[in-house]
């Protein structure tokens, strides 16, 4: 999971060096965009040993999920650059579907697909969320064309959506656990944004339950 995020966080920064210098300057290959040649051999490495990790699973099905986690990460640059405009959707897709094959392979059966709308629409938020601040270097992004305030107004109504969903499929004590702290992320984020005016970088240790919570809810 590492070596294929490192990867893809690699390829990602290749491909994204003007953008990154408007919108994330500190970024190592945007202050020194001499090193893009280090990064690609860093990439090339990582690609090979994540094809080696994913060649010594034991089960068939572990091999097809990793191969297929790692395809879906590696095709978002070629998707964000292309059809920026879905990139959100298509992360959020890429998520839910190696999700759905081990539910699948679990019984043969996959579950309700109301059991999968709180997940999709989390990480869709969460997505639309580190897109605001990267507005003004992205183009024809879902975030550049709604703009800062209606973006960040969809964030939160997706948000509550997805956890008000997770309460109500909620079945077990776990559920509703995750689904309170879920809750008290969401708070969290907007005091942030409002209040203290956080970056959406900063508030990213915040987004991660609003994602977990529903996660926990189609995972058991």
């Amino acid at each position: 999971m590492l070596m294929i995020s490192l990867a893809g966080f690699c390829i990602n920064d290749i491909f994204d060096q003007e953008q990154d210098r408007i919108n994330h300057p500190e970024r190592t290959l945007a202050q020194y965009p001499a090193l893009s040649k280090s990064v690609t051999a860093a990439y090339v490495v990582l690609l090979i040993a994540s094809v080696l990790a994913i060649s010594v699973q034991t089960s068939p099905t572990d091999k097809f999920i990793w191969a297929l986690f790692f395809i879906l990460l590696s095709n978002y640059s070629f998707f964000k650059r292309n059809i920026p405009s879905l990139k959100n959707a298509y992360v959020a897709s890429a998520a839910a579907l190696p999700v759905a094959i081990l539910d699948l392979t679990h019984d043969g059966s996959l579950s309700s697909s109301l059991l999968y709308c709180p997940f999709l629409l989390s990480v869709f938020a969460r997505e639309l969320a580190c897109d605001i601040p990267d507005i003004r270097g992205d183009e024809a992004t879902l975030a550049n064309w709604l703009g800062t305030d209606t973006s960040w107004r969809l964030v939160i109504g997706i948000y509550s959506l997805a956890l008000a969903w997770t309460f109500a499929l909620a079945s077990a004590r776990l559920h509703h656990v995750s689904a309170f702290l879920g809750s008290v992320a969401l708070f969290l984020y907007i005091l942030g944004s409002v209040r203290f005016k956080l970056t959406e970088k900063s508030l990213l240790i915040v987004t991660g339950p609003l994602v977990l919570a529903p996660a926990i809810l189609l995972l058991s």
